[in-house]
Protein backbone atom coordinates (compact mmCIF):
# COMPACT_ATOMS: atom_id res chain seq x y z
CA UNK A 1 0.00 0.00 0.00
CA UNK A 2 0.89 3.52 -0.24
CA UNK A 3 3.12 5.48 2.26
CA UNK A 4 1.36 8.96 3.04
CA UNK A 5 2.85 11.48 5.49
CA UNK A 6 0.65 9.93 8.28
CA UNK A 7 2.31 6.23 7.53
CA UNK A 8 1.16 3.33 5.17
CA UNK A 9 -2.78 4.16 3.80
CA UNK A 10 -4.27 1.43 6.39
CA UNK A 11 -2.87 3.14 9.56
CA UNK A 12 -4.34 6.82 7.99
CA UNK A 13 -7.95 5.14 9.00
CA UNK A 14 -9.00 6.06 12.26
CA UNK A 15 -12.36 5.54 14.20
CA UNK A 16 -14.56 8.51 13.35
CA UNK A 17 -17.85 9.45 15.01
CA UNK A 18 -18.98 10.15 11.77
CA UNK A 19 -21.84 12.54 13.13
CA UNK A 20 -19.66 14.92 14.97
CA UNK A 21 -21.64 18.25 16.11
CA UNK A 22 -22.39 19.80 19.55
CA UNK A 23 -26.03 18.32 20.09
CA UNK A 24 -23.47 14.77 20.25
CA UNK A 25 -21.66 16.13 23.09
CA UNK A 26 -22.62 14.15 26.50
CA UNK A 27 -21.29 14.85 29.95
CA UNK A 28 -20.79 12.38 33.03
CA UNK A 29 -18.98 12.31 36.15
CA UNK A 30 -16.48 9.89 36.32
CA UNK A 31 -13.83 8.59 39.00
CA UNK A 32 -13.29 10.82 41.73
CA UNK A 33 -16.29 13.30 40.23
CA UNK A 34 -14.54 14.50 37.38
CA UNK A 35 -16.47 15.72 34.28
CA UNK A 36 -15.84 14.20 31.57
CA UNK A 37 -17.56 15.57 28.19
CA UNK A 38 -17.31 12.81 25.34
CA UNK A 39 -19.37 11.79 22.08
CA UNK A 40 -22.49 10.36 22.88
CA UNK A 41 -24.25 9.48 19.19
CA UNK A 42 -22.23 6.85 17.05
CA UNK A 43 -25.11 5.47 14.92
CA UNK A 44 -22.73 6.85 11.38
CA UNK A 45 -19.39 5.97 13.63
CA UNK A 46 -16.92 4.48 10.91
CA UNK A 47 -13.06 4.15 9.90
CA UNK A 48 -11.45 7.01 7.43
CA UNK A 49 -9.38 9.96 7.18
CA UNK A 50 -9.91 12.19 10.60
CA UNK A 51 -10.27 15.39 8.46
CA UNK A 52 -13.30 13.75 7.46
CA UNK A 53 -14.82 14.26 11.23
CA UNK A 54 -13.03 18.02 11.92
CA UNK A 55 -15.01 19.11 8.03
CA UNK A 56 -18.51 17.90 9.23
CA UNK A 57 -18.34 19.58 12.73
CA UNK A 58 -17.07 22.78 11.18
CA UNK A 59 -19.73 22.45 8.25
CA UNK A 60 -22.09 21.95 11.43
CA UNK A 61 -20.40 24.86 13.67
CA UNK A 62 -21.02 27.28 10.93
CA UNK A 63 -24.87 27.90 11.07
CA UNK A 64 -24.70 28.44 14.72
CA UNK A 65 -21.70 30.70 14.03
CA UNK A 66 -24.19 33.14 11.62
CA UNK A 67 -27.39 33.28 13.78
CA UNK A 68 -26.42 33.97 17.14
Amino acid sequence: SPVTRFGSAASALVPLVGDPHVENVGSYLAAKGKLVLDWNDFDTACYGPYHVDVWRLAVAATPGAENP
